[in-house]
This record gives C-alpha cells, structure tokens and sequence, in this order.
C-alpha cells in the first residue's frame, strides 16, 4: 500500500512539472507571437517611408529587425524544448498511472 502512495505522490507531482512547463511554454509562445508581430510593424513601417532618407536612420531599425529575430529564434527553440519535456514528462506520468492501477488492481485482488 505504501509503494501505492509513493506512486500516487509521484504522479502528483509530475503532473504538477507539466502543468508548470506547459504554463512557461505558453509565456514564451506569446512573447514569439509578440515580437513576431513587431517584426511585422517594422517592415511595414519601412515599406510606407521612402528610402532618400539618412543610411544612419535605418541602421538602427536594422538592429532592431535582427534583434528581434534572435530573440525569436531564441525563444522558439526554447518552445520546442519545453514541448519535448512535457511530452516526455506526459508519458512518464502515463506509464506511472498505468504501472500504479496495474499494481492496485493486483493488490485489490488478494
């Protein structure tokens, strides 16, 4: 019974891990869309103003365009390995409560 308990704790507690990286995953999968979406604006913005302007005024907006583009290249790699951990934590969990009814229905039956 206590083997029973200490599963059930586990389970409890990985189920817990992947609610809490599935909530980072979704934070970070916002802040993607965010940042994507100011890219967006930027090129907008730089297709509606004529180029005779001063090269110094659009080296900024460049670094800013590269710069957001890092930070999604950054924060998509860390979605996608977010994504992995949750769905290796999934199947922990799934083979946990497998493993735990297997062992209480065996119990239940002596």
């Amino acid at each position: 019974m206590e083997e029973i308990r200490l599963k059930d704790r586990a389970v409890s507690v990985l189920d817990k891990a992947l609610g809490l990286q599935a909530g980072h995953a979704h934070r970070l999968q916002l802040q993607t869309e965010a940042a994507e979406q100011q890219i967006a604006a930027l090129r907008d913005q730089q297709r509606a103003e004529p180029k005779a302007g001063p090269a110094n005024q659009s080296l900024p907006e460049d670094r800013d365009l590269r710069r957001f583009q890092l930070k999604i290249a950054e924060l998509s790699s860390v979605v996608r390995k977010l994504e992995d951990r949750n769905s290796l934590l999934s199947e922990e969990r799934n083979e946990l409560l497998k493993r735990l009814r297997t062992q209480s229905l065996s119990f239940f039956q002596f």
